[in-house]
């Protein structure tokens, strides 16, 4: 149900706004434990991390240095340039199928472009490549340097990849680099086919050597390849132990994820409670039901998959936003429970609508929400509240209220009011909650275009991506402001 007041009702008006709080968001970024890399059976309590690394929130571990290629232990990279390949001009489909017979072509040691060879439109390569032993468990990227030109990809009569565009036909910047599937990683004989349709000098025109010492970046080893940067991403664990105080006996404990890049599971005390599949959108979940009894330690466990080829930028992973634990009475305020709108605007008086989302875990009772408002110099200009009885469903509590000669809204004069709310049960604050908000109107027609409180501004926007040079996605306040 929803509750008016106007708060000009002298019967609703108070004079006593009691600001304490009984809930909290606590810090939750310290001292993880951290595995790059898939820790099977890590969601479980009694998995042992005691030898994952120690590290505080917010982090990318994108940003990190990549071992040599030769001893990382997550990653191999077959090199398919330089070498010897077999090549035809001209164009025929069967070409790109794993039985066709090459014997008669030409044999040409790559890279150099095509037109040494005397190609200048459509022509096909071909080779067989060795997938060793050493690979096994390990991510297998297929590295076939530079192509100018468009191409068509198949390894083993697969196609895996097309850049049959004028957009990727800039292969002077375009590595090639393939990340196979189980099955052609498998170890053995694998032969891949290139068709290349380009300019008189395309081709195969450049072998890119791996980056001389420490580097996080490696075209070998990334997915995403130039689109994401070379940036490297796979699977990450992430897992926290902590108790609970007494204080918080009896309270509802929610974890907070202001971002995790990318697909995210969440484990308490080995019980999945679930998943979110984008990177860039805030999400949590209730852990109450699965937590130990106060005084003894649970563990949450986070597995972050960053597929690495998703993006056409630097995305980072893993959980490169703070983490919070809201810590809650069982009557409270909703999660972005509390929306403030303009209704009205005089000059004399604007009306304002406060809507008030409460939830409640416990058994019906009887509530009061208290409002208070404060203009832009931190002045109180309207105190009211609402009697309810707040079911097990919770209710939907508002306020219509009007504002006293109103200081409007605008990026010339950005006048913000501040509403406060708190919610009082059985004599105790239970739960507060405050928003800023600006008063202003907002409308559009074909003739003014976009009118802000009854003036016609040009919207100017900005193009402001999580660009934190050495430190990655991660996002800190101070870098933010920067």
């Amino acid at each position: 149900m929803e509750l008016s007041r106007v708060a000009s009702s002298i019967a609703l008006c108070v004079s006593v706004f009691l600001g304490t709080c009984r809930a909290a968001t606590e810090d939750f970024n310290s001292d993880w434990r951290f595995l790059r890399g898939d820790g099977i059976g890590a969601g479980q309590p009694q998995f042992n991390d005691s030898a994952w690394r120690h590290i505080d929130l917010p982090h990318d571990w994108s940003i990190e240095d990549l071992p040599p290629r030769e001893s990382d232990p997550l990653f191999a990279t077959v090199t398919a340039v330089p070498g010897n390949w077999k090549f035809s001009a001209g164009d025929d489909a069967s070409r790109a199928t794993a039985g066709f017979d090459d014997s008669a072509w030409k044999t040409v040691s790559l890279p150099e472009s095509w037109d040494k060879h005397g190609q200048t439109g459509v022509g096909w390569y071909r080779r067989h490549f060795i997938v060793p032993g050493t690979t096994v468990g390990k991510v297998v990227f297929l590295d076939l340097g530079v192509i100018d030109g468009h191409d068509w990809i198949y390894i083993d009569g697969e196609k895996v990849e097309e850049s049959s565009d004028d957009y990727w036909a800039n292969g002077s910047v375009m590595d090639r680099v393939i990340e196979l599937t189980p099955r052609q990683s498998a170890p053995g004989d694998h032969i891949v086919s290139v068709k290349i349709k380009g300019p008189p000098n395309g081709g195969f025109t450049a072998d890119v050597p791996p980056p001389e010492g420490p580097s996080p970046l490696d075209p070998g080893r990334s997915a995403g390849n130039i689109s994401t940067g070379y940036a490297v991403g796979g699977i990450g664990w992430y897992r926290q132990h902590f108790t609970l105080p007494t204080s918080d006996a009896g309270k509802l404990v929610r974890v907070e994820f202001d971002g995790s890049y990318m697909e995210t599971a969440v484990w308490i005390n080995g019980v999945e409670i679930g998943r979110n599949r984008y990177g860039y959108s805030p999400f949590g979940f209730d852990i109450t039901p699965h937590l130990k009894p106060i005084g003894e330690e649970n563990v949450l466990a986070v597995k972050v998959v960053n597929l690495g080829k998703n993006s056409r930028w630097y995305s980072g992973s893993g959980l490169f936003r703070p983490v919070h634990l809201e810590i809650t009475n069982p009557l409270r305020i909703a999660p972005w429970g509390v929306t403030v709108s303009t209704l009205e605007i005089r000059p004399e008086k604007a009306a304002v609508k406060v809507r008030i989302k409460l939830l409640n875990s416990a058994a019906a009772t009887d509530a009061i929400v208290r409002l208070r408002i404060l203009n832009p110099h931190d002045k109180t200009v309207v105190m009211c509240q609402s009697d309810c009885s707040v079911s097990s469903d919770g209710i939907v509590d508002g306020f219509r209220i009007d504002i006293p000669n109103p200081k409007l809204w605008s990026p010339a004069s950005p006048a913000l009011y501040r509403a406060e709310i708190s919610v009082i049960s059985g004599g105790e604050t239970v739960d507060t909650n405050e928003m800023s908000f600006g008063i202003r109107s907002l409308s559009w027609d074909s003739e003014k275009g976009f009118q802000l409180n009854g003036e016609t501004i040009k919207l100017r926007g900005g193009c402001i991506h999580h660009d934190f040079g050495p430190l990655g996605s991660a996002s800190f306040p101070m870098a933010e402001v920067r």
